[in-house]
């Protein structure tokens, strides 16, 4: 059994985004565009419980961090398909209004298409 592709987007305060399948990757970029130097273990602690806009502080090794992000406004985390899903339909329905006959399709098909879209809109957002 398949698992669903997730997907991170990370809305910053000054209206900047990232969209990305992996942790890693955001990790990097997230990096690069705030100067917060964090560890990669940390990050995805504070994104995947939903502590980037907490005040709570925590202890390690006698020093005191916060899981605070300050940079970041919110994070949404959602899977490929369901994302991409009205913009699949929407598709199709501008398909039929050319001409064109659809027709209920494979899996496989609807996965390439939702990485089609994920692809143009990550390019749409990297270049705003």
């Amino acid at each position: 059994m398949k698992t669903n592709s997730k997907i991170y987007i990370i809305h910053f305060k000054d209206g900047k985004k990232i969209i990305s399948k992996s942790l890693m990757e955001i990790h990097n970029k997230y990096t690069s565009i705030s100067n917060n130097i964090i560890s990669f273990d940390r990050f995805r602690y504070i994104i995947n419980n939903d502590l980037y806009n907490t005040d709570k502080k925590y202890i390690h090794r006698g020093i005191e961090y916060e899981y605070k992000l300050n940079d970041i406004e919110k994070v949404e985390k959602d899977f490929l398909e369901d994302y991409f899903k009205d913009t699949f339909i929407n598709y199709m329905k501008q398909k039929e209004q050319l001409g064109y006959t659809t027709k209920e399709h494979k899996d496989s098909v609807k996965k390439l298409k939702y990485t089609q879209f994920y692809n143009q809109y990550k390019n749409q957002v990297e270049c705003n």
